[in-house]
């Protein structure tokens, strides 16, 4: 009976590992479950994006073949092996290129610490820049935005106006940031940017007013969820990644 209950609790074990950027310990689990099942796509699929994050990308594509094969209408094994040939095609790369590192907890919020968001203004081209969810990515703030770029200096587009105006206050008065990837669609970039250091002058000033509402919490995990698993957002996903924040406390 034990292990049954173990056993159900696998597949939100390796998801949870997953948004913790441990994707070693997520490809384990998943193996695991799929000793039981080796035709669970779910399985698979979170089992070839771990792979993909840890730069194994031949074992990843025999593995979204294999996803294919039970289901052609897969669209998130689909979307994958493109991002995989995409992958495999840029010359002179070395395995440890082709990995995201990420930092454990990367997808984790804290509250008043961190919010996911959209970038705006995202290039035409976005999806063919070479991303992975995990990725570092560089917050370069200007006069009324915040500009990212990847680490190769390739823009990527501008951080929320709102928060984006309220970042630029708080960088001014000394506090630091950075920002995680968390996925990339065809015309969407979508981060989690954490606050680092908050200078003594504005410790009683919070950089990420608590203003989302409950169900816009639940859609954003879900949002996460999915895109740890590699699919890209849908239109109502999409939407909740866009904080419900309040325009004139950020304005502040």
């Amino acid at each position: 009976m034990d292990v049954k209950i173990k056993d159900a609790n696998l597949p939100k074990q390796a998801i949870d590992l997953a948004l913790s950027g441990e994707w070693l310990e997520a490809a384990n689990i998943n193996r695991t479950i799929l000793l039981d099942d080796d035709d669970n796509t779910e399985a698979l699929n979170r089992l070839a994006k771990a792979l993909m994050e840890l730069g194994e990308l031949s074992e990843c594509r025999e593995i979204l073949c294999r996803v294919i094969s039970l289901a052609p209408y897969n669209k998130i094994a689909k979307k994958n092996l493109a991002r995989v040939d995409e992958m495999d095609a840029i010359p002179n790369r070395s395995k440890s290129s082709k990995k995201s590192v990420v930092e454990r907890g990367s997808f984790i919020e804290d509250s008043g610490k961190s919010a996911t968001v959209n970038l705006e203004n995202c290039p035409e081209n976005i999806s063919s820049v070479e991303l992975l969810s995990g990725d570092q990515v560089v917050l370069s703030p200007k006069l009324s935005c915040i500009e990212v770029y990847s680490n190769e200096s390739q823009f990527l587009g501008v951080v929320d106006r709102r928060i984006g105006r309220r970042l630029i206050k708080l960088i001014s008065g000394g506090n630091a940031y950075e920002a995680t990837l968390i996925g990339v669609d065809q015309s969407r970039v979508a981060l989690m940017i954490r606050e680092t250091y908050r200078a003594p002058g504005l410790s009683n000033v919070s950089s990420f007013p608590n203003k989302i509402n409950t169900d816009k919490r639940a859609q954003l995990r879900e949002g996460l969820l999915r895109s740890v698993a590699g699919t890209d957002l849908d239109d109502g996903e999409r939407g909740a990644l866009e904080p419900a924040f309040d325009d004139a406390e950020w304005d502040e």
